[in-house]
Parts: structure tokens; C-alpha cells; sequence
């Protein structure tokens, strides 16, 4: 188990051409990347508030949680196999605006959320209702996630 840092979208970017729009542009709320903190690097000065954030999990592992950040497929279950094509740019959001305001000012204050560790902002119980599929539109409390079901 280890820390991953995934980088999320704030703003929305947009495309005159609706299908590059919706297949080509993170939208906010969007997962960028995820990577784990090894210590050996730090986030960008450019990855901030009010363009970017970082959600910081504790105990997680990377190929659990990058799964947040798979584009959304033309399959039935939205992921990508050998023939499908991109239909959205990721599967996933968090819904940002749905997060309770507390936890929102932490963002803006620090440009990140630890969730999960020894020094918690917050738990995973406590975001897991706002990270939703946008194909199946689930949240990962619907489907019931535990932090244990990340490790």
C-alpha cells in the first residue's frame, strides 16, 4: 500500500466542435493523473488552485485507484478494450459542487485534500459519494467502496 496523488481538473475546457468537446476536453471535476507520492517528485507550480487540485490517498494502490482516471469507451461497462473508441475523456468526475463547502475551502485554501493517513482532511467515506462513473452514473458510496476495497 502506498500514498497516490491524483491531479483533478477545476476548470472545464471546451471545444467549438462538439465531439472533440465531449471526447477530448477535461471537464471539471476530471481525474488528469494518478501517481504515487515516492517522494521523489512534488506537484508542478502550474497543478493549483484555481486550475487544478490534488487528491492525496493514504494506504491505496496505484493500479486501484487509476482506474478513476480510464477515458470513457464505447463498451458496455465504458472501458477501453482493443477496438473500442474514446467516447468522453474519463470515466469518472468528482462532483465538485456537490462536496460539502468545508471541504471545498480546504481545496481552495491548499490546492490539495489528504484523505485517508495519519493527518486526514477528510475519510474516504466521507468523498467516496461524490466520485461518480459517469457511464453506469454510480458514485463509489452507491456501489459501496471501502478504502480496504483500494489497498
Amino acid at each position: 500500500m502506498a500514498t497516490v496523488a491524483v491531479l483533478i481538473r477545476l476548470k472545464t475546457n471546451t471545444h467549438a466542435d462538439t465531439t472533440k468537446d465531449v471526447r477530448g476536453c477535461y471537464k471539471r471535476g476530471d481525474p488528469v493523473i494518478a501517481r504515487i507520492d515516492d517522494g521523489t517528485w512534488s506537484p508542478g507550480a502550474q497543478e493549483v488552485w484555481p486550475d487544478f487540485a490534488w487528491l492525496w490517498l493514504h494506504g491505496v494502490s496505484l493500479a486501484k485507484v487509476e482506474r478513476f482516471c480510464f477515458e470513457e469507451h464505447d463498451t458496455s461497462d465504458g472501458v477501453r478494450t482493443a477496438t473500442s473508441s474514446r467516447v468522453r475523456r474519463r470515466l469518472y468526475r468528482i462532483e465538485l459542487d456537490s462536496v460539502p463547502q468545508g471541504i471545498r475551502d480546504i481545496v481552495e485554501a491548499t490546492s490539495r485534500l489528504v484523505i485517508g493517513g495519519p493527518s486526514p482532511d477528510v475519510t474516504w467515506a466521507q468523498v467516496r459519494a461524490f466520485i461518480r462513473n459517469k457511464k453506469s452514473n454510480q458514485t463509489e458510496a452507491d456501489i459501496g467502496t471501502t478504502a480496504g476495497d483500494l489497498a
